[in-house]
This record gives C-alpha cells, sequence and structure tokens, in this order.
C-alpha cells in the first residue's frame, strides 16, 4: 500500500497501483501533505498524474466527493482535467487528472520575469480557468506558480492541484491544507469560508511575480497595471473583482491597448 508522503526521491520507481485501473510509475514531486505520481491508466494506456493526499482525521470523505464531481463538470482547456478520484484503503483521497507536458511557472520564474505580453497573457489564461471553476462555485485557494504548468500552445497556462479546493461559502475545510501564506488572501489565512476572491488576490500576486520577479510589495508593477494590481490585491475585499472571469476580461482590455 502506497502512503502519501513517503519521502520516495523524485523520480524513484514504484510498483503500486491506485484503484483498478492506475500503476503508479514513478513520485513527480512532493509536498508537504501530498504526493504526485506519474501512472499509467490501464484502461486507456495514457499517462496520467495521481494525487495522494496524507490521511487526515479532519478530510470529510462526502465533501471530497461532491468537490470531485464539481471539477469533473469543468471543461476549460486552463484546469487539468479530472479522470477520477477516491480514496486508499488507508483512507487517503486521491485525484487523477491528465498528465500535462510543460514547465511550471515557479520554475520559469526562477530565471526571472516574464516579459509584459507573456505576463498578461499567462494570468489572462489562468484568471479564465478560474472563471470557469468560480462559475461552478469552486474556489481552488491554492493559485501560485507552483501550481500552474505552461503547457505548450494551444493548451496555455493550466491550473493544476485542486487539494484545498472548496466550495464558495462552506464552512469546513476539505482537506488539511489551506494554501500556501506568500500567496494568501488575508481573510484566508485567518480561516474565512472559501469566496473566489481569495483566489483572485492569489492571481494578483503571480500577475505581479510574473511582471517584476518578486512576490508582492517588493518590485514595482508597470504604471498602466498598477490601478488593477492594486485591486487584486487588495486587504478589502470588497474592493476586488468578483471572480476569475472579470480579472480576464480586464486583461484582454490592458492587451488589447499595448502596441
Amino acid at each position: 500500500m502506497l502512503v502519501g508522503g513517503s519521502g520516495l526521491p523524485r523520480g524513484t520507481m514504484i510498483q503500486h497501483r491506485i484503484g483498478r485501473r492506475f500503476e503508479l510509475i514513478e513520485q513527480a514531486r512532493t509536498g508537504g501533505s501530498s504526493s504526485v505520481y506519474r501512472a499509467r491508466d490501464r484502461a486507456t494506456g495514457h499517462t496520467v498524474a495521481v494525487k495522494i493526499l496524507d490521511a487526515d482525521p479532519k478530510i470529510d470523505p462526502r465533501r471530497v466527493a461532491r468537490e470531485a464531481q464539481a471539477l469533473a463538470a469543468v471543461s476549460a482547456p486552463g484546469v487539468a482535467r479530472l479522470i477520477e478520484h477516491g480514496a486508499t484503503a488507508a483512507g487517503q483521497p486521491y485525484f487523477v487528472v491528465e498528465w500535462l507536458e510543460g514547465e511550471l511557472l515557479a520554475d520559469r520564474l526562477a530565471a526571472g520575469p516574464l516579459p509584459r505580453a507573456d505576463a498578461i497573457r499567462v494570468a489572462g489564461e489562468i484568471a479564465l480557468a478560474l472563471g470557469a471553476l468560480h462559475g461552478l462555485g469552486i474556489v481552488h485557494r491554492d493559485v501560485k506558480p507552483g501550481n500552474i504548468v505552461l503547457c505548450p500552445p494551444p493548451r496555455g497556462a493550466t491550473l493544476v492541484d485542486f487539494g484545498a479546493a472548496g466550495i464558495a461559502g462552506a464552512t469546513r475545510i476539505t482537506t488539511g491544507g489551506l494554501g500556501t501564506p506568500d500567496y494568501m488572501a488575508p481573510e484566508q489565512a485567518a480561516g474565512r469560508p472559501p469566496d473566489p476572491r481569495m483566489d483572485v488576490y492569489a492571481l494578483g500576486c503571480v500577475l505581479w511575480e510574473c511582471l517584476t520577479g518578486s512576490r508582492p510589495p517588493a518590485g514595482e508593477v508597470p504604471a498602466d497595471l498598477a490601478p488593477l494590481c492594486e485591486r487584486l490585491l487588495a486587504v478589502d475585499v470588497p474592493i476586488r473583482p468578483p471572480d476569475g472571469n472579470f480579472v480576464a476580461r480586464a486583461l484582454e482590455r490592458v492587451a488589447g491597448s499595448d502596441p
């Protein structure tokens, strides 16, 4: 039986099976409360990604199931497609999603900021992905460069890792993870119920970092983008745009005004 967070180094070959159809091949990465594996779908022969959360008595399996069903209804290029979800015999929730070929935005930013046009494009693509989620009442709650894959065209930037996702307005936490402090809205850090404007704040942090190479408030964004960034990062929640679609439209206007 596989145990999430087992500490296997990246690339370690393993021979475990999840569910009836997924053969784990190797560990791709591990985080504080989960591990992601490259796996083979025996039903289709395709490569998939399997994320296994550490066992946590605070996890409500019924909420995980409801949220996974909601994610399965999302059909947007910027959202990794959910294939299956369930729990291991040890009670660890797992999610199976499509395997994406590309580079993590976090790795790209390690070399410095993106060109202005690329920064706006990436943020706009993720804003559209968030808009699709928000339209279904889903709040990602962990938008950050490490959860954005830069896929080749026509796919573009794609949002992954829904281990912290929640239903807007819900009062309970789905998983032990609440998000990542450097990209977390103040009200999220305070334990408030999921709200799309939490993702808007996090996207503001990502846009700022794409433009400057630094997390806010370090660095300086272009003057014409400063008002939008200030709205995205507003501590006063009502000042922020209401959802990802609003942000996507605002970024489209900015891109359209560029020479």
